[in-house]
């Protein structure tokens, strides 16, 4: 593991610190296994998008996304920023902002921003196969449905990204699940 993934590794760590899921597991556990399965996609060959996938979920988990932003620029640049900027979905407003548009962004909008980004399809790719193995509430079950479909058919049909079929099959049997 290089230096700069160990960073990003303990800053994710340190971000989701005393974070649970659902199931009462350390939050941790989830971007470790969303950066096992983008290695099972490509590899540690891609740095930033190992970074990336470490942090994921920095920006909407941290009381002060500004600073931690800041934060990321310093220690990881540009790309890693973006990437994990491009995978954030803000939750208090139940939207995405997205200043290209001027607004928060449904969910339906932020899978379609996220498509627009190879590197970030991977991430959230990963994202998805592993927050869809557990159980998922009633009420965000159409959203995931629609939102895993729709990946699907990205990774089957997009040239541009690397998606084994073992994960299209995982992302499929875990859509059958909702």
């Amino acid at each position: 593991m290089t230096d700069k993934i160990e960073r990003a590794k303990l800053l994710a760590q340190f971000v989701h610190m005393g974070q649970k899921r659902q199931d009462k597991e350390e939050y941790i556990n989830h971007c470790s296994r969303v950066v096992e399965s983008v290695n099972d996609m490509i590899g540690y060959k891609d740095e930033d998008l190992i970074c990336a996938a470490w942090l994921h979920d920095c920006l909407e988990d941290c009381k002060d996304s500004y600073y931690l932003h800041a934060i990321m620029m310093g220690y990881f640049g540009v790309d890693v920023t973006k990437l994990v900027t491009t995978l954030t979905h803000i939750t208090p407003n139940k939207g995405s902002y997205d200043e290209d548009a001027g607004r928060c962004l449904s969910y339906n909008e932020y899978i379609e921003r996220v498509a627009q980004n190879s590197e970030a399809l991977q991430i959230k790719f990963a994202d998805m196969i592993d927050n869809t193995s557990y159980p998922i509430p009633d009420k965000q079950k159409a959203k995931y449905r629609s939102a895993v479909m729709h990946l699907i058919e990205l990774g089957k049909t997009n040239k541009s990204i690397l998606i084994p079929v073992i994960l299209l099959e995982r992302l499929n049997i875990n859509v059958e699940k909702l």
